[in-house]
């Protein structure tokens, strides 16, 4: 579940001073995206316009920038419910704190329509994401892949949940009971946007947050 804040101080008081939150944040353009992953199925959600060269008067995003961005996007390491490393190395059922959120972010044009984040990791599984998009046109459409590319060419492996026609800022967010099958070591995570108009010039900006589980050995 997201729960969107208004304010840096309300986002710091819950995220920062009362649970310490390893914070993740993606740059949306005009404004950074902050999430605070709760592990309870929560992601706590804060958007700080940036700081134009010419302003002095925007402290959340000048307190932001000054103390806290160059430290967001650690790894976040797995967790048992009284907050030891997890090392089990079986999938378990339970995976309310076992899960980590690698942001990433990008912009799509009729040239490159796709925005990618390649596994790394031996063992994932799929069982959430946050999705943000802004700036698309009436008749465009995204969907969610995964796949290789191999010998230059994307051979898909799957398709989860169809392609979804978009407005101009559009927001997806789900947690799933049930696990995906392990995504392999190398495959990509796909979003793949599709123009409704093939001639427009426009650029929209993709952000997504995934769950990813995986157990340490």
């Amino acid at each position: 579940m997201e729960l969107g804040l208004s304010t840096w101080s309300e986002f710091k008081t819950i995220c920062v001073d009362s649970k310490n939150l390893k914070l993740q944040y993606s740059d949306m353009g005009s404004s950074y995206r902050v999430v605070g992953p709760d592990f309870n199925s929560i992601n706590w959600v804060l958007e700080i316009p940036k700081k134009l060269p010419d302003d002095s008067d925007n402290p959340d995003a000048i307190t932001f920038e000054e103390n806290y961005k160059s430290s967001c996007n650690q790894p976040i390491i797995h967790e048992t419910l009284d907050g030891l490393p997890q090392v089990n190395s079986i999938p378990a059922v339970s995976t309310s704190k076992s899960y980590f959120c690698p942001p990433v972010s990008g912009s799509v044009t009729t040239v490159n329509s796709n925005v990618d984040y390649t596994i790394a990791d031996s063992y994932v599984q799929l069982s959430g994401m946050e999705l943000e998009t802004i700036g698309a046109e009436v008749g465009d459409s995204i969907q969610f892949e995964v796949g290789v590319i191999v010998g230059g060419n994307w051979i898909l492996l799957v398709n989860y949940g169809g392609k979804h026609f978009i407005g101009p800022n559009w927001n997806l967010s789900f947690t799933s009971p049930v696990l995906s099958n392990p995504i392999p070591q190398g495959a990509i995570l796909r979003l793949s946007w599709t123009f409704g108009n093939p001639e427009t010039t426009n650029s929209p900006k993709v952000s997504a947050i995934y769950h990813l589980w995986r157990p340490n050995a």
